[in-house]
């Protein structure tokens, strides 16, 4: 681009910068000469310059909505003017718990559908879209009607940032969210993968397993996307994702534990023994978690750095890693029973699941009894997948390493499990999902 060009690309508010980030703010030949490609963003209108408003896709998962939470809080109620949680089906206030002027529910958004209807919808249901600057995406289909998980779900990217391009050109950058499953976490009976912990830059798995794997699909997505667009762009790699989400969730972890203790603690009542749901061998592999607020300060930090040598990297976000049965004694306190860790002999990781389910099924009258005590909305045991209670009998070391975003700056502290645990579960009897501890 001549040089010539800048002060007619200022006057119509825009900033000429850089491949790698530089922004240039002055008529100077000798910078453009050096600087070695460009692309032009449009700037917001005059006196808009320091406001951010924020789009998070998916906000009623446990990732989602704790982004929710954290942009109207964190690193300051200011820092984002407004933030627009969106959800393909409505939710009601009383368990979405959120409430602040800045904060818009929009429902109806089915991802699914092709780009000029999304396009459509995204218009007609927000209100100055184009004043998106920031975007969180968590959208996911688990079961989709038609098509594969994978094939499914690379479309929901692949829609959402077709459409963002015709609806917020104003978009700065673009945050979203993978996990352990990119390293073959949920593969470990299946193909022998490397041993922990495992790095971003570790080598995608070989097929027939790297087609399951859509995050691999999604990750090219959007590098094709960003090939010609001018926002940045990262992707959180969490662990196993601890918190609150106020649509159930039959793989939430907090969630199915919350209803097995606080049910067998009102069987067998305050001070009983409970052990620990694993295999001996799953209840000593080293194992992390991700807790969800966490997670998503994370995710903002990264979005509000201007720093163009980070954008395009993915950065692996746990809290350091321990065992299920350093976590368990704790975790029963906090609804006090006394926990017993040494888990059962058994090196079937699913057996523990279905004996947990075994006995929720002959003490269901108990939980309905609990429904009714504590006024709680109803339904939850028939949703619940207790086989997802197999993560924690998985016998094999299974965590991240996470040096990646502390060398880039990123210092807040973690949290013990039991601190994040207990906070998921306060949110849910908040919700009337769970009984109070």
């Amino acid at each position: 681009m001549p040089s010539t060009l800048l002060p007619t690309v200022l006057d119509l508010q825009y900033l000429l910068v850089s491949r790698d980030g530089v922004i240039v703010l002055e008529h100077s030949s000798e910078i453009l000469d050096k600087l070695p490609c460009f692309y032009v963003r449009r700037l917001p209108e005059p006196g808009t310059m320091t406001q951010r408003v924020a789009l998070v896709f998916g906000a009623s998962g446990v990732s989602g909505w704790a982004m929710t939470r954290e942009l109207l809080l964190y690193p300051s109620q200011k820092t984002f003017t407004r933030i627009i949680a969106l959800s393909n089906r409505p939710l009601s206030h009383d368990v979405f718990l959120l409430d602040d002027p800045r904060l818009e529910l929009v429902s109806g958004i089915d991802l699914t559908q092709p780009v000029d209807v999304v396009v459509r919808l995204l218009r007609e249901k927000n209100r100055n879209i184009e004043q998106v600057t920031h975007v969180y995406w968590y959208a996911y289909v688990h079961a989709p009607k038609d098509g594969s998980i994978a094939e499914v779900n690379c479309t929901l990217l692949d829609t959402s940032l077709h459409a963002l391009k015709e609806t917020s050109p104003n978009m700065a950058h673009f945050i979203w969210q993978t996990g352990g499953k990119y390293y073959g976490a949920h593969l470990t009976r299946e193909v022998i993968i490397p041993p922990a912990p495992w790095k971003e830059d570790a080598p995608r798995l070989p097929e027939p397993f790297a087609s399951t794997i859509f995050y691999y699909k999604q990750t090219d997505i959007i590098k094709e996307h960003a090939k010609s667009s001018s926002w940045r762009w990262n992707d959180v790699r969490p662990e196993h994702v601890i918190g609150y989400g106020p649509a159930t969730n039959a793989m939430n972890l907090a969630l199915i534990l919350g209803l097995y203790l606080s049910l067998y603690r009102a069987v067998h009542g305050i001070g009983a023994q409970i052990m620990l749901p694993a295999s001996i061998a799953g209840a000593n592999a080293i194992s992390g978690e991700s807790p969800a607020d966490h997670l998503a300060r994370s995710a903002i930090w990264l979005s509000l750095r201007e720093d163009g040598a980070l954008s395009g990297r993915s950065f692996n976000v746990a809290v350091p890693p321990s065992t299920y049965a350093d976590r368990w004694i704790d975790l029963a306190a906090a609804w006090g029973l006394e926990g017993i860790a040494t888990g059962q002999e058994d090196s079937d990781p699913t057996r523990a699941g279905a004996e947990v389910a075994k006995w929720i099924g002959e003490h269901a009258s108990a939980w309905y009894a609990l429904e009714r005590e504590h006024g709680l909305h109803p339904g939850l045991l028939g949703m619940m997948d207790f086989g997802f209670l197999f993560a924690i009998s998985i016998p094999v070391d299974r965590y991240h390493d996470c040096s990646a975003i502390k060398e880039a700056g990123w210092t807040e502290e973690s949290q013990a499990a039991a601190t994040y645990y207990r906070e998921a579960w306060r949110r849910f009897a908040e919700a009337k999902i769970l009984p109070p501890m």
